[in-house]
């Protein structure tokens, strides 16, 4: 499945959250030499358990993403406000 999410780079702490129900993201990285990208790319892979992979908006703060995950492991993922690699919905 294909989605949208809105990504904050720079940020002071790795997030994931719903906003007016578009997915978004804080991230650590800085939007430099594709740092932010690669983080985004491997903490949702982390937190889903499947491959996430940026398929559009690689310089953009809105990126179209692709997934095997259903919109339900999406939406607990963003719900729960997962954070930092390696934490699964907290």
């Amino acid at each position: 499945m294909r989605f949208v999410v809105r990504v904050t780079p720079n940020a002071k702490e790795t997030a994931f959250f719903m906003r007016d129900g578009v997915f978004c993201c804080r991230l650590k990285a800085k939007p430099l030499e594709g740092k932010a990208n690669r983080e985004l790319e491997e903490t949702l892979s982390e937190a889903l358990g499947k491959k996430v992979k940026i398929v559009r908006g690689a310089k953009s703060r809105e990126k179209t993403c692709e997934t095997d995950a259903n919109e339900d492991d999406l939406k607990k993922i963003f719900d729960a406000g997962v954070a930092e690699p390696g934490q699964k919905g907290q």
